[in-house]
């Protein structure tokens, strides 16, 4: 069972997949409301459905087989007062996914097996292809990202410049990661012809 917010009292019990004609079918979510059952669409607010769409559509848009693997998220100012102040932590959890995406992107070009080892293992991996200044970098971004990911009711919001900061920080690595040719001495494909 998920839950749309901590104080909503919207537990969403089942998301199916209703078929309908050969080329239509519709998402299902059912929820109950003080013990009474009904569709998601009727009670939840427009920034619960929100952000469960964004939950929903999150890990398909990050696969690796994916063509984009990114989001843009617009106008996230528009929330529930049960969402108020989730979007910093779901852009910081952007920022984690878009670093262990190229982390991941990385070993598969250098050394493939060890994209089935965890993260910090991955992190620890670092030191044999790169300078310690990048990997020291890396490593204390993603510890950052993965502690301010996290409520923690007793520190005050993040800000906007540590948002920000991260975020050039990412780009950085990203970028570091990016350029690393793989063991055969070729460097990444851009993409672009």
């Amino acid at each position: 069972m998920l839950r749309s917010a901590s104080d909503s009292g919207v537990p969403v019990n089942a998301i199916r997949v209703a078929f309908g004609s050969a080329s239509r079918s519709r998402l299902v979510l059912d929820v109950t409301v003080d013990g009474v059952g009904g569709a998601a669409l009727g009670v939840m607010s427009q920034g619960e459905l929100h952000a469960l769409g964004l939950a929903l559509f999150l890990p398909r848009a990050t696969v690796h087989e994916s063509p984009f693997r990114f989001v843009v998220i617009d106008d996230p100012v528009q929330t529930s007062p049960g969402t108020a102040g989730l979007w910093p932590h779901a852009c910081v959890w952007l920022m984690r996914l878009a670093l262990e995406a190229a982390l991941r992107d990385l070993w598969i070009r250098e050394h493939p097996a060890v994209t089935s080892t965890t993260i910090r293992a991955q992190l620890l991996s670092l030191h044999h292809i790169l300078d310690v200044q990048t990997v020291a970098r890396a490593e204390h971004l993603w510890a950052c990202l993965s502690r301010a990911g996290h409520h923690h009711p007793y520190e005050l919001s993040l800000t906007a410049a540590e948002l920000r900061r991260w975020h050039e920080d990412v780009h950085a690595v990203v970028c570091v990661f990016a350029r690393i040719p793989d063991a055969g001495g070729t460097p990444p494909s851009t993409g672009h012809s």
